[in-house]
Parts: C-alpha cells; structure tokens; sequence
C-alpha cells in the first residue's frame, strides 16, 4: 500500500516538473553583454591552480606522516573506496576495529587541521 502511494506521488511530482510550461525547451541562454563577444555565462574555473595542488599534497603528506603503520593502510584503503568490511578483510582485524581506528584517525586529522589553521 506505502509503495503505490509513493509511486503515485512521484508519478505526479514528474507530470508537474515536465510540463510544458516548465519543460527545458522553454530555456532560453542568457545573452552577453554587448562588451563581450563570447556568447552566454561563462562559469569560473573551480580547479585548483598548480601551486594550490603541491600545498595540499604536502600538507596531505604530512598529515599521513603523522599516523601509525596500521593507520596509513587504513587511509589507503578508505581512499581506494573499500569499505570498512574489505578493509577489515584485507588487513585480518575485526570490522569493528576498522571503525574504532577510523574514528582515532578522524580524531587526529581534525586536530592537526585545526591547529594549521590557527
């Protein structure tokens, strides 16, 4: 019952999103200023430039320095997307130890952030 209720409400909040009146045919681009040549918005670059990138792999570097053998390994893994079964299977500890250690390194990070920024 909770489910043909839920699927006639998305049924219905689809049927009001693609309406024409709301479709996405009826956009129109933004025209440029005539002082510029280029044509509509042109959004920021939001990547990091070079030197932003070597700061933060140095700091990253140094923080990771800064952890136990058993810690590092953790990080690599987490930072290879394994979760914290895998990771508890890779390295033959409990899951349950996997996440107390996760949360010291949370702990610890959050430290040392803290204190660089201060």
């Amino acid at each position: 019952m909770l489910c043909a209720i839920t699927l006639t409400k998305v049924r219905k909040q689809v049927r009001f999103h693609t309406r024409k009146k709301r479709g996405l045919d009826q956009e129109v681009p933004i025209a440029p200023p005539a002082h510029q040549s280029s044509v509509g918005f042109q959004p920021a670059d939001d990547a990091p430039n070079p030197a932003e990138m070597a700061e933060f792999a140095d700091s990253f570097e140094k923080l990771l320095g800064s952890l136990e053998e058993e810690e590092r390994q953790i990080v690599d893994l987490k930072l290879q997307e394994c979760t914290h079964d895998e990771i508890a299977e890779q390295l033959g500890i409990s899951e349950r130890t996997v996440r107390r250690v996760f949360k010291r390194i949370q702990s610890k990070l959050s430290r040392a952030l803290e204190g660089q920024e201060g």
